[in-house]
């Protein structure tokens, strides 16, 4: 592809699972299903799926808008159809830095996937236990040669994918994967359904807990919108940079849709097949890297050596499957700036975002190895807990509340009403996301942001 120019996808499912791809992520394995346990159960469930399509959807949408009639990267296309302004321009200078910044985060933890994933493949999970896995855990991130080697894995996997381009690379890899992604998760699904433990997961994911939803329906609220932007990979430049690669009757609503669909249906079996491994494990459940990589491998340790070995990898298979896919989302909006504003060739632009990356999660993985607080699963506020504030409490429903804004006052209307089949709809749209969206979104991030203990 020439420098400055948009290389566009070659076809509708292409665009679908490229964006699910993204989308599609370790907020959705990891993060999603112990949200629901922790916030109402069902209620939650049902919070959530409302947020997805009364905010998720609008927002995807807006972003498609955007990244289709401007035509370039984020920052570019947002300083096009705004005439140049610069406050507008800034909105997608927030996005991309916060896509760098959790890739950054996403290199790191999906390092670790490879090393589990390997262990699996080598050794099995017989020898975790209770005891063990957390000491062994903190072994693997403490030793910066074995995590520095999953990293090199993952980025090398990321960069070479872009290499090829978008079609190529991106959409070809993505037509690839994504499937894979979900028949292993409904693998896991029905193999839950086998477990001992199934019945009190099931409880654990599904009871309505009234209790909570009383106590505190906006910060309820507030995580469950937290996590739509963050599953949906609203606000950090990635849709925006998809929609410049559609081509121009592509019918992004429909699109939108189906995404969203696919990352929600996703999100909701990820539960399904990971708390029945936890619960019949007779673990507390937890969230984030603890679930991951101290509860779930004993869980396989507790079955016959050959299903536990067999369920590991195809589960560790699976979460590096959805780090690469947001990974290549995540990658590609940095890219696409250097590419199409900075006019740096696509392969010096890929290699050059790809090794600054990798040092900064060489930083991190350094910063276990001697000692620096980084990440610590027992709870404690650490630099990993705040990064995660700054990305996804903070600047993410920032950037989607000023897209909203943007989309709502500035963006001229002819770019939305060619996009809906009927005027009328359109005005509806138009209406929901310049007084709606952005109300909903102010009041919810500020219940969010004073939840956070940011000390």
């Amino acid at each position: 592809m020439k420098k400055g120019m948009t290389e566009k996808f070659a076809s509708k499912l292409g665009i679908i699972t490229a964006t699910a791809g993204s989308a599609i992520g370790l907020g959705n394995i990891w993060g999603f299903p112990y949200k629901v346990g922790a916030n109402g159960g069902s209620f939650f469930i049902l919070i959530y799926i409302f947020f997805t399509v009364y905010l998720g959807l609008p927002l995807m949408i807006s972003e498609f808008i955007i990244g289709k009639n401007g035509e370039r990267d984020t920052i570019t296309s947002f300083e096009k159809l705004s005439s140049r302004k610069l406050p507008f321009k800034l909105i997608g200078v927030v996005g991309v830095l916060n896509s760098y910044l959790i890739l950054i985060f996403y290199s790191v933890v999906a390092g670790w996937s490879v090393v589990y994933l390997l262990e699996g493949i080598v050794n099995g999970y017989s020898e975790y236990s209770a005891q063990n896995s957390p000491f062994i855990f903190n072994g693997i991130i403490k030793n910066f040669k074995i995590s520095t080697s999953g990293q090199i894995i993952f980025m090398t996997s990321v960069v070479i994918i872009l290499l090829k381009g978008v079609q190529a690379g991106i959409e070809n890899i993505s037509r690839i994967l994504m499937p894979i992604l979900l028949a292993v998760i409904i693998a896991l699904v029905i193999h839950g359904l086998t477990l001992s433990g199934a019945r009190e997961a099931y409880r654990f994911l599904l009871k309505p807990n009234l209790d909570i939803i009383e106590s505190k329906p906006l910060s309820v609220a507030s995580v469950a919108m937290t996590q739509v932007f963050f599953s949906l990979s609203l606000g950090v430049g990635v849709i925006t940079t998809y929609g410049a690669y559609v081509d121009k009757k592509t019918d992004i609503v429909e699109i939108s849709k189906k995404v969203i669909l696919a990352d929600t249906t996703i999100a909701i079996l990820a539960g399904f097949a990971i708390f029945p491994i936890v619960f019949t494990a007779g673990i507390t459940p937890s969230g984030g890297p603890g679930l991951m990589f101290v509860s779930l491998p004993i869980g396989f340790s507790l079955m016959p050596n050959i299903a536990g070995r067999i369920l590991g990898i195809l589960f560790f298979g699976s979460l590096l499957v959805a780090a690469i896919t947001s990974g290549v989302g995540f990658l590609e909006s940095v890219v696409s700036v250097l590419n199409m504003r900075y006019k740096i060739g696509r392969k010096k632009a890929v290699i050059l975002s790809g090794v600054v990356i990798f040092i900064m999660g060489l930083t991190a993985q350094l910063a276990f190895d001697i000692g620096i607080p980084f990440l610590n699963w027992t709870g404690e506020v650490t630099l990993l807990d705040q990064v995660n504030k700054l990305t996804i409490k903070i600047l993410t429903p920032i950037t989607a509340f000023c897209i909203a804004i943007f989309v709502g006052y500035r963006l001229k209307y002819e770019y939305i009403r060619k996009e809906f089949k009927y005027k009328n709809d359109a005005k509806i749209f138009h209406i929901y996301v310049k007084y709606v969206v952005p109300i909903l979104i102010l009041i919810l991030a500020i219940r969010g942001i004073l939840d956070l203990n940011l000390v």
